[in-house]
């Protein structure tokens, strides 16, 4: 428990006692160590310190090696203290943003970050995951046009097929969770679908399915097997 800080003379005017005795009870006490710990909020252009710490709030602030040398003060979580770095600009975004320390960048606009710190959603080939809602306007969905057989890749959706009297198969891929293809017949043949290219994948059961002019075969998979929708 920490001692209240007393004054080492006792003033002779009773306005400065009065002063005195209200700075010893309120404001300042002394902890175990002798250190001096400010109790309550101060506001101040500087403060020196003589001593090897200085607390305020109950955070301690070690006391710079050299008082005359720029820097600047960074909270320490493990050791639950304030600690000084003797130098005229804090450390860069890079390592100070992670632990939400200094943050240089301005994230309104996006100036000033660091390359690889962020991730330009125009070139990336990252995943989006959550738990919440995704809402979007424009959502626009990937189609290609084929005339020929065709191996369906992760980045389709839309497969339109045929110009005319053509008759060909589209294959699907190993099953992918949650992955939906969108097959029309744009032609006067019929078009192929099929799921057993891994030698086990099924449509409803079946391994292919046959679509006419223009209709539409929509399949959406569960990582096993396919199913139209």
């Amino acid at each position: 428990m920490a001692d209240k800080f007393r004054y080492s003379k006792d003033p002779v005017d009773d306005d400065v006692r009065r002063l005195q005795r209200e700075t010893e009870d309120n404001f300042f006490s002394k902890d175990k160590n002798g250190n001096l710990v400010f109790d309550g909020d101060i506001e101040c252009d500087s403060v020196k310190v003589k001593g090897e710490s200085l607390y305020i709030g109950g955070v301690k602030f070690k006391s710079p090696i050299h008082s005359n040398e720029d820097g600047y003060w960074k909270y320490n979580r493990e050791n639950k203290q304030f600690d000084f770095t003797a130098t005229a600009n804090p450390e860069p975004h890079a390592s100070d943003h992670e632990v939400g320390g200094n943050d240089l960048v301005t994230h309104d606009s996006l100036t000033g970050f660091v390359a690889d710190e962020h991730i330009d959603w125009t070139s990336t080939s990252e995943n989006i995951v959550t738990t919440g809602t995704i809402y979007g306007k424009g959502y626009r969905i990937n189609i290609v046009a084929k005339t020929a057989a065709y191996t369906a890749t992760a980045a389709d959706d839309v497969i339109t097929c045929g110009a005319g009297n053509q008759t060909f198969t589209i294959d699907l891929p190993a099953p992918l969770v949650g992955k939906t293809y969108y097959i029309k017949n744009v032609g006067t043949g019929v078009i192929t679908v099929d799921a057993d290219t891994t030698g086990s994948t099924t449509i409803d059961g079946d391994t292919t399915q046959t679509i006419n002019q223009y209709e539409c075969l929509k399949v959406v998979s569960d990582a096993s097997v396919y199913w139209s929708i």
